[in-house]
Parts: structure tokens; sequence; C-alpha cells
């Protein structure tokens, strides 16, 4: 498949620490890294400046209107008619993280992840294959507490706030509720190598069909 075709285009949601990430990179090493690109919604946060706060004064990172969905539809565009895209990475408002240039380059199978993926109507109708991850409420709580003070540097009190009144509503009325319109759940387990298994072997099979038909 030449890159200036059309991707096969993959879509990976779930709530915060369903294991996402993980599971992508798991994907995409089954793939092969030259025949996947990863663009991720988190690149797409606003600026602070325009994130909406709660009733108690503190910034709520977890509502649809966070995310710029219009600049990540162009990028998302633009690799799939062929073209480069180069985006500044998100830090998480750390003032010490000196933000890397992210370079991505059109390949034959475009993967996408992002907590409000399936919200946006105009991104979920663009994606082939929806899969959605599912994780127990209380195993997404701990890896949440372990990733932010690891790597933003939240202390736990400011981790459970957010889990409370951000997280948990969030996923309540804007990521669930998607969750019959996927083509596949997948359910917590401790590295999902099956599943990674199945899609890599469907997505090879599409685009095998594709190539051969054109």
């Amino acid at each position: 498949m030449s890159y200036r075709e059309k991707p096969f285009v993959v879509g990976v949601g779930g709530g915060s620490g369903s294991g996402k990430t993980t599971f992508l990179a798991l994907l995409t090493r089954q793939l092969g890294p030259n025949n996947c690109t990863c663009i991720n919604l988190d690149h797409y946060y606003r600026t602070l400046a325009e994130q909406p706060r709660d009733a108690q004064g503190e910034v709520n990172f977890d509502l649809p209107e966070c995310i710029d969905h219009e600049a990540f539809l162009t990028d998302f565009r633009q690799l799939c008619n062929g073209n480069e895209v180069f985006k500044k990475e998100y830090t998480f408002n750390q003032a010490d993280k000196k933000p890397e240039n992210i370079r991505l380059l059109p390949k034959p199978v475009l993967l996408v992840e992002g907590l409000f993926l399936f919200h946006f109507r105009e991104i979920m109708d663009l994606l082939q294959l929806k899969v959605f991850l599912e994780a127990p409420d209380e195993l997404r709580l701990i890896r949440r507490i372990a990733r932010d003070g690891i790597e933003r540097g939240y202390p736990e009190n400011v981790v459970r706030y957010q889990w409370e009144y951000h997280v948990r509503p969030a996923f309540d009325s804007f990521i669930y509720p998607h969750l019959p319109e996927c083509d596949l759940i997948i359910p917590h387990s401790r590295d999902n190598y099956v599943a990674v298994d199945v899609i890599s072997t469907y997505i090879n099979q599409k685009i095998e069909w594709k190539t051969v038909s054109v």
C-alpha cells in the first residue's frame, strides 16, 4: 500500500487509566512501527487560560470542550491525504518540561487515541474500527494516582479530588454512553495480547484486501 492511499483508521477509547496508551504500544509493535502512526487527542488540549473551572475554581481538564477537536481534525485529514504533520507535545502544564516536536508521518494504519474520541461525532464517523477498553474504577484510580504522581507531580489528594469531581462525572456523561457504538469492547486483562493479535490480524486483512482490489 502506498502512503498516498487512505489509511485504515482505528480508534481506541476508554476512561482515564483504562490502558489506552499501553494497548496502542502493543498494537504498534505487533503491526510494525513502519506501518502505523499514532495520533493522540491529548496533544490537542487548549491552553490553560482557555480551560473551564469548577464551582471551587479548580481547572477541570475532563470536559470535551478542553480539546481543540477542530485542530485535531485538520491534522487528521492531512495525514489521511498523505501529508506529514508537525505538532508540539502537550506537557500537561508542567512548567519545567520543554515540549518536544512531534512529527507524524502518513502510513497505512492510523491509530487514534483519546478520552473523548467517541464523543465528537465528526471524529467518530471517520473511524473504521472502534475499540473500547474497559477497566474497573478502582484500578483506573490507582493507575491515575501513580501516573499523575510520577509524571506530573500531582499529590494524591489533588488526584482524588479530580477523580471525584471531574474524571468520574465525565466518564459517566461523555465516555461510557458511547460503548454500544463501538465495534469491540475489550475487558481489562494483564496484557491483552490476545486482543492485540485479533485486531492486528483483522487490520492486516483489511489492508491486504484494499491493496489487491486497487
